[in-house]
């Protein structure tokens, strides 16, 4: 496999974060639409399998990346502003790139000054009527809280990727096809769209030496043989059905516990570039679904003894 970048210019606001596995479940949706079921289901089969023709990160804003939640090696505090930036560490939730190379070689991380990448604004909308398919006489509002990338800092949104040579141009296509159609909830009214502006081949990510360890770049679902050890942070999934498995009566996935982007994992033994399964038996209404629990991880060296204190 090879790694490439792709940045993705978003033409407005979202409701639906980036993540890796719902960015791999609507471009299974895409490929389907461009090649039929039959092919889908010969995609899903090699996920299955373990030879996935590409793994993605989630998204992330401009050229940052998620923090390791790698413990500090431990010093005495004796000032101040030591116990300050021991507070801001455990509050950040990004990093550059650079301090994210950085910490994969195993260095000390001070707090870096990140301006906010996201902005939310609550946003109020019209109560339909499903039966009249106008405003009720009352004139109900609802609100939908939409998310907006700062543009004054941050002109993109990055997806990573590991990817088959022979599928990197189908895979720009795809994102491309995405784009145009929009990114989950209310992507028929224009939320989610984006257009690719770039795909290239990356390599700052190569293995530090002495690797012993991968730092996840987008959600989880772990197989029994992936590492176990290291420090990490879970998130519940409550998935929702998209397409016309949308309209389905019960259009809610049962909830999936995964580990999130930032997670680091204890291992030696080389990877293919990703972690993680296809987690089946996921939607109670629709039993041939799956969710993608496989994403990105990149190599990185820890130091060991802090490791050995933790288990």
């Amino acid at each position: 496999m090879k790694t490439v970048r792709l940045k993705l210019k978003p033409l407005g606001s979202y409701l639906t974060d980036w993540s890796s596995d719902t960015m791999t479940g609507a471009l299974l949706w895409v490929y389907s639409r461009r090649f039929g079921p039959a092919a889908l289901s010969q995609l899903i089969a090699a996920f299955r399998q373990n030879e996935p023709p590409f793994v993605l990160s989630s998204g992330f804003p401009g050229d940052l990346l998620p923090r390791p939640f790698i413990p500090q090696p431990v010093q005495q505090i004796t000032t101040l502003r030591q116990i300050e930036e021991g507070k801001k560490l455990k509050k950040s939730q990004w990093v550059s790139l650079a301090m994210f190379n950085s910490l994969r070689q195993g260095q000390m991380h001070k707090p870096e000054e990140i301006p906010k990448p996201l902005l939310t604004e609550v946003v109020l909308h019209n109560q339909v009527s499903r039966i009249s398919g106008s405003t009720s006489e009352g004139g109900e509002l609802y609100s939908v809280e939409e998310q907006f990338l700062n543009i004054e800092h941050y002109q993109h949104i990055t997806v990573y990727a590991n990817v088959q040579p022979d599928w990197e141009d189908l895979l720009g296509e795809l994102f491309a096809d995405l784009g145009r159609t929009g990114l989950g909830a209310r992507s028929s009214t224009g939320k989610g769209a984006f257009i690719v502006e770039e795909i290239a081949d990356f390599y700052g990510f190569s293995a530090p030496p002495g690797a012993n360890s991968y730092i996840l770049l987008g959600n989880i679902t772990p197989r029994a043989t992936d590492p176990a050890k290291g420090y990490f942070k879970v998130a519940i999934k409550r998935g929702k059905l998209g397409e016309e498995y949308a309209k389905l009566p019960n259009p809610f996935k049962k909830p999936l516990v995964m580990l999130v982007p930032g997670s680091v994992l204890y291992s030696t033994a080389p990877l293919a570039g990703w972690l993680g399964r296809f987690v089946e038996d996921i939607a109670p209404a629709a039993p041939q679904v799956v969710h993608c629990g496989m994403a990105m991880v990149t190599p990185a060296r820890l130091l060991q003894s802090r490791l050995e204190q933790k288990h």
